[in-house]
């Protein structure tokens, strides 16, 4: 065995030998190149491009930016509050603005600022802007400062990176829901009935699961006339959120599309479920939208809030509640025109959807 190891051995050292000497020369050249440029090609690959944005066109975006928040949010201030104009705030108890308060916690006047904040997105470097010298329109959160930027003088400039988040795993995980939604077929036969399977079959003696939602606001129709158009319905909702708000007797309708609602794992279910026709999966796009804060390109974030505001006004007018102080006219779902009026302004918000989604899937 012995002899037999030492002769394979010699005869592997012969073989490399062989190699070592037809190639040799051009393998130790290509290894040389390897270890000389390597080091100076991985910082070039790695290194973010960015571009650059002077103080003015800083001042003047921010300024336009301001403008057309105060302009899509104007109609849901608090008149009642002590502190506006100068300080406005969200009125809770309208029903077109009151999600941003309660789905999103844009609470009280700093909520509105948060929004107001300004930012032309990731890897723009904002010409003048340092640590001594941060505008009051711009969020500290992920901003980094170039050049004479970190303080003690000097021209330099300030951007805002994605490097250094603690964790990326949550914001992969609101890409693949957004990327699910867009690629899903359209249900675009739901009419609107999430908020009447909120109160189906509701006697009155306790409050509904959605009560919090809507308070101060009174049916504009008998319960009876709720019970008999979800009765006559089919239920189509496919929005985690709203589904886990039905009343007891419209889970048990609703279990025959997807499985039982108090068995849906928001993990799981909500990118299996999602599809780009539901208006509250159109007005969360403001959520995952907000969820970059200032790494994302503020005109996007106007965008998205005006669309997700005209699904609310959609989802609102079709409910079964009295909005008429907020309201022009209710979509009176109950019958064939006003389902025939919701499922066109439905679509509309769809084809608007989808181009605004696709740019917040390019974002993440």
């Amino acid at each position: 065995p012995a002899t037999c190891f030492l002769s394979i051995s010699t005869s592997r050292f012969r073989f490399f030998r062989f190699a070592l000497g037809m190639e040799g020369r051009r393998s130790l050249f290509l290894l040389f190149v390897l270890l000389l440029f390597v080091p100076m090609v991985i910082p070039l690959a790695t290194h973010v491009r960015t571009t650059s944005m002077s103080r003015d066109a800083l001042t003047a975006a921010s300024s336009r930016h301001a403008s057309r928040m105060t302009e899509l949010l104007r109609n849901g201030y608090d008149l009642s509050s002590p502190f506006s104009p100068s300080s406005p705030r969200l009125d809770p108890a309208n029903p077109v603005y009151n999600f941003l308060i309660s789905y999103y916690g844009l609470r009280g006047a700093k909520g509105v600022r948060r929004l107001s904040r300004y930012s032309p997105g990731m890897n723009v470097v904002m010409e003048g802007v340092s640590a001594d010298d941060v505008p009051s329109h711009l969020s500290l959160k992920h901003l980094r400062f170039v050049g004479g930027g970190g303080g003690g003088g000097g021209k330099g400039g300030a951007f805002y990176t994605a490097e250094g988040l603690n964790s990326t795993a949550q914001l992969r995980w609101n890409k693949n829901l957004l990327e699910a939604t867009q690629k899903r077929a359209p249900i675009t036969n739901c009419y609107g009935l999430h908020e009447w399977a909120m109160i189906y079959g509701n006697d009155h003696a306790s409050p509904a699961p959605s009560a919090d939602y809507q308070k101060g606001l009174e049916l504009r129709i008998p319960q009876s006339v709720v019970d008999r158009t979800v009765d006559s319905s089919s239920l189509r909702c496919s929005h985690l959120d709203a589904l886990r708000m039905f009343s007891e007797k419209a889970k048990d309708e609703q279990a025959n599309e997807f499985g039982r609602i108090e068995e849906l794992d928001r993990s799981v279910d909500q990118p299996r479920l999602e599809q780009p026709a539901c208006l509250h999966s159109n007005m969360d796009l403001l959520k995952w939208a907000w969820k970059l804060g200032p790494l994302l390109n503020s005109d996007l974030l106007c965008d998205v809030l005006e669309l997700a505001l005209e699904a609310r006004r959609v989802d609102v007018a079709a409910s079964p509640y009295d909005a008429s102080a907020f309201l022009a006219e209710p979509i009176r779902i109950e019958t064939d025109e006003g389902r025939r009026i919701y499922k066109k302004k439905q679509i509309e918000i769809m084809k608007k959807s989808l181009s605004l989604r696709s740019r917040l899937i390019e974002s993440y």
